[in-house]
């Protein structure tokens, strides 16, 4: 599975991936009618579900990955190869935690998928340079 992932896939996917979420933004800006359903029946009746927006946040952390793909695309390879180890697991998380937490912020629990996605991914750029650094600095001592 380490040698799937190499620094020109992931750029390429990345890539799709901004590709991707600015399609949904610019189909949800010119059709928004399309992208939004309102429940007949339910909790909360006439509630609009906002299945493109939902889509594009759970979409977010391919942001960062695009950044930090072109960061670690002139570095050694064990920089890419510690950065792609942890993003292997963090982007799925992300993506499933934004993809359960609520749409709006009217539950119990003080958090909506915008917050979660945005927490997230900040998080994940964070570490993201945390790791990238420490790899960095570790191969300049030697």
């Amino acid at each position: 599975m380490n040698k799937f992932w190499t620094k020109k896939k992931v750029l390429l996917v990345s890539t799709l991936g901004l590709i991707l979420i600015l399609g949904i933004g610019l189909f949800d800006a010119n059709y928004p009618e399309r992208c939004r359903y309102i429940t007949k029946t339910g909790p909360i009746i006439g509630h609009a579900v906002r299945y493109c927006e939902n889509l594009a946040l759970s979409l977010s952390p391919f942001l960062s990955i695009f950044l930090f793909s072109l960061i670690t695309y002139k570095m050694r390879d064990a920089a890419f190869t510690e950065w792609m180890n942890f993003t292997r697991w963090w982007v799925p998380l992300t993506i499933v935690l934004t993809l359960i937490m609520p749409s709006d912020n009217g539950s119990f629990f003080p958090a909506d998928k915008g917050h979660v996605a945005l927490i997230m991914t900040a998080l994940y750029t964070f570490l993201s340079l945390v790791v990238v650094w420490s790899v960095w600095t570790r191969k300049e001592k030697k």
